[in-house]
């Protein structure tokens, strides 16, 4: 039997416009919900991305194969979000790789905790923005978006260093903003019950995935 959870269209039978918006969503390690979506794509793409589409998009993709649910929850099989995050590398700039990297970590994070830069952009539901796994998912893209920060001052052009500069001191920012659920004595217990109960996830799924292929061998 195939392992259907890897199973999906090829990249190529994207177009642009799809291919540009879903190559933004991979960034998303643990899947997004609409809003997230919302959230990222409105800071990426600005005026010209307009929410009243999405949901039309997100049921689109999901039908052809691109996008699996659960919930209100979007996943990429894993092989495609691998496609995708090469892709999106692709498509980038080579002046301005870095720095685009850099803003799209650090909007998945405002995504996923969008009180930290106050921004009336469109978001988490109240009921979900003090989650600790989003705050925890959160603090991660805002780090991922500093160290990627520190290579683009030495391999971007001089023209570029104030963007640059701008998204370091937003990502400083939203830790500061963050390190207030960082004094609850709680919280840190909270992000080992995170950090375990994802490892435990991903041993399950290798667990099953060397189960289905042993299967499709001895079929």
């Amino acid at each position: 039997m195939p392992d259907t959870d890897n199973v999906s269209p090829p990249v190529s039978e994207l177009s642009y416009f799809d291919l540009s918006k879903l190559t933004r969503l991979a960034i998303f390690k643990h899947g997004f919900t609409f809003h997230t979506a919302d959230a990222l794509l409105s800071a990426s793409f600005g005026r010209y991305f307009k929410t009243e589409y999405l949901h039309g998009m997100l049921i689109a993709w999901r039908e052809k194969g691109f996008l699996r649910q659960a919930q209100d929850t979007y996943h990429f099989p894993k092989t495609l979000r691998d496609r995708l995050q090469q892709k999106l590398n692709e498509q980038l700039p080579k002046e301005t790789r870095f720095l685009k990297l850099a803003e799209l970590y650090y909007h998945a994070g405002c995504a996923l905790a969008p009180l930290v830069n106050g921004d009336d952009t469109p978001s988490l539901a109240m009921d979900r923005a003090f989650s600790p796994e989003n705050l925890f998912e959160a603090e991660q893209y805002f780090e991922q978006s500093v160290r990627i920060c520190r290579k683009a001052r030495n391999t971007s052009q001089k023209k570029y260093l104030g963007r640059i500069e701008k998204v370091n001191s937003e990502c400083q920012f939203a830790f500061n903003q963050l390190r207030r659920f960082e004094l609850d004595p709680n919280w840190n217990l909270v992000k080992n019950i995170i950090k375990a109960s994802r490892n435990i996830n991903a041993s399950i799924s290798r667990y099953y995935d060397s189960v289905k292929q042993h299967k499709e061998k001895m079929c």
